[in-house]
């Protein structure tokens, strides 16, 4: 277990760069935790304390906010190497802005402040890679606001894909997500975000297969979020 947790450490971005035998050897000298999470099983309640930062060694999570209407929209998906509570952990107030979900069957290492601030002080790597994932959570956060700042669905749609067009650098996009789970990320009903689609194939925009999207009309796509 020790050789796969060192192993799933050296993709997680905390430890980028970092060589897995020293990997090792901070894990001997710095205080963590290990649990694991079944399918469905709540991992944080909005609210909650967070004393500790999240490394997903494997499995997947899910961000979510819910409202007293029942809505509940999905902030992000996390994934194996993929952290969280890093902004929180540090703050004056250190509570969970958002419930966090074990949607598969997954482990979680946890690191205390006390191991953070360690792991800052010992290792250069860690304390730029942690600065680095701070700034990228807030333009992720940015991103989020972005895309709720859109008046229609369509270019709710055509923002995310323009996000992953970029990220993919590929005109046929796997969306990391399913339909429901997309709906929740824009902030949408499903039947809406499907009727949308159906649209946008139906001009020519895109062409799609479950969570595959492939964009056949790229500056028209563009020109919807300028």
């Amino acid at each position: 277990m020790k050789v796969e947790i060192t192993q799933t450490l050296t993709n997680s971005p905390l430890f980028k760069g970092i060589e897995k035998n020293n990997i090792e050897k901070l894990l001997t000298t710095i205080e963590h935790q290990i649990k694991e999470y079944k399918k469905g099983e709540l991992i944080a309640i909005e609210d909650d304390n967070c004393e500790e930062l999240g490394i997903i060694l494997s499995g997947n999570i899910q961000i979510q906010k819910s409202y007293p209407s029942g809505k509940v929209v999905v902030l992000d998906i996390l994934d194996q190497g993929d952290i969280f509570g890093e902004i929180i952990v540090f703050s004056k107030e250190h509570r969970f802005p958002a419930t966090i979900l074990s949607i598969t069957d997954s482990i979680i290492l946890l690191l205390s402040k006390t191991g953070i601030k360690q792991l800052c002080k010992e290792n250069e790597f860690f304390l730029e890679n942690f600065l680095q994932s701070l700034t990228g959570k807030i333009l992720m956060l940015n991103r989020k606001v972005k895309i709720l700042s859109y008046k229609t669905i369509k270019e709710k749609i055509a923002d995310l894909l323009m996000e992953e067009y970029k990220h993919q650098n590929t005109l046929v996009l796997t969306l990391p997500y399913d339909r429901k789970e997309l709906a929740d990320l824009l902030g949408i009903p499903r039947p809406s975000l499907s009727r949308e689609l159906s649209i946008m194939k139906e001009e020519g925009l895109i062409d799609y297969y479950k969570n595959t999207v492939k964009i056949l009309q790229l500056n028209d796509l563009r020109e919807l979020i300028i």
